[in-house]
């Protein structure tokens, strides 16, 4: 327990009776949050006199050019400042928090800004959230890091989380916050994320710091134009008539069956990715439609709902032989792709 002439756990130097005795923890969570948007709002006033104004403008032309048609130009200049603060010119951020810590700050406040020399561009998947916080693991990167989960924010497992962070070890050892906001994206048969994985692959950079230096307005671009296609764009681009008379065939049968909208979307998913990567042959769209199904069942995607063969036959007027074939190439299909996102 602390002790009235112990030093205040704030980190201000003082004596707890002299500082905080009297206030909640939360108080002082609010001082030292304070101090450190302080500082980060602080490196935007401080950097125009050291920014290279012409080079500046050139991003910023560069990026509005480029993301013009898709955002709007608010967002644009917020994300092109934040690129070149964070990734392009580092050592302007890094000149300024020197400045900062050659000055007085809270001992808490201090660790934490000795954190922030190098910021985290994040490109990551959330694989759990638990206990206020959205475990992310890195897809370019070894890392897993820990962001508080606000209220507002989607927290859904699987989603794409790219932006740029800075350190902060209150919440979670490995602790990250955003410096404006990280984008959060629903990647439908991981698309997004493969095109990014190529495009790192293809760009032979050393680091992936180099790489983001390179690349982030292409990951905005992607992502950006990724948004304006939906599902149903998708749908009717990339897949055959056939196809997705087959899909169609599959959601009236769980429409009947009552199944959960969650159940929904991942069996439309899991059909599309198979369709697109694996190209199937079949005469017939009801018979590949049974196999789906089929396939559901077995792997309790339809949680408890449970059929036979010949049912499921009857329902898709098909003869459970010709499922059979369709099915065991759709199982060793889904299981491993299930695998895939559980080890993501």
């Amino acid at each position: 327990m602390i002790g009235r002439n112990d030093p205040c756990l704030c980190g201000s130097g003082k004596k707890y009776k002299r500082c905080c005795l009297g206030k909640n923890e939360a108080n002082v969570d609010t001082l030292i949050d304070e101090e450190l948007e302080r500082v980060l709002s602080g490196v935007y006033e401080q950097s125009r006199e050291r920014f290279d104004i012409t080079m500046f403008e050139r991003y910023r032309k560069r990026w509005l050019d480029t993301l013009g048609d898709h955002w709007n130009e608010k967002s644009i200049e917020v994300a092109a400042t934040e690129y070149f603060l964070y990734v392009a010119r580092q050592d302007l951020w890094k000149e300024y928090l020197h400045d900062v810590l050659s000055g007085s700050l809270r001992d808490t406040v201090r660790s934490i800004v000795e954190k922030w020399q190098d910021p985290v561009p994040l490109f990551g998947k959330v694989i759990d959230v638990q206990d206020g916080l959205i475990q992310v693991k890195e897809i370019l990167g070894d890392e897993t890091f820990y962001l508080k989960a606000e209220q507002d924010l989607e927290s859904e497992k699987g989603l794409i989380i790219f932006g740029v962070g800075l350190r902060n070890h209150r919440n979670h050892p490995n602790g990250l916050d955003a410096i404006t906001s990280f984008m959060f994206v629903q990647d439908v048969n991981q698309s997004f994320e493969n095109e990014v994985v190529q495009l790192a692959k293809t760009s032979k950079l050393d680091t992936t710091v180099e790489f983001y230096k390179e690349h982030m307005l292409d990951i905005y671009e992607l992502m950006l134009n990724r948004e304006e296609t939906s599902i149903d764009d998708l749908i009717s681009t990339k897949l055959t008539e056939d196809q997705q008379e087959a899909l169609d065939m599959v959601q009236e049968v769980l429409e009947e069956v009552d199944a959960v909208p969650e159940a929904k979307e991942l069996l439309q998913n899991i059909s599309i990715t198979y369709f697109l990567k694996e190209q199937p042959r079949f005469r017939k769209p009801n018979v590949i439609a049974a196999a789906v199904f089929n396939v559901a069942l077995d792997l309790k995607i339809l949680g408890e709902l449970t059929m036979t063969n010949s049912e499921v036959a009857k329902r898709f007027d098909v003869s459970t032989s010709s499922i059979k074939t369709h099915a065991e190439r759709i199982h060793t299909f889904v299981v491993e792709m299930l695998d895939k996102m559980k080890e993501n």
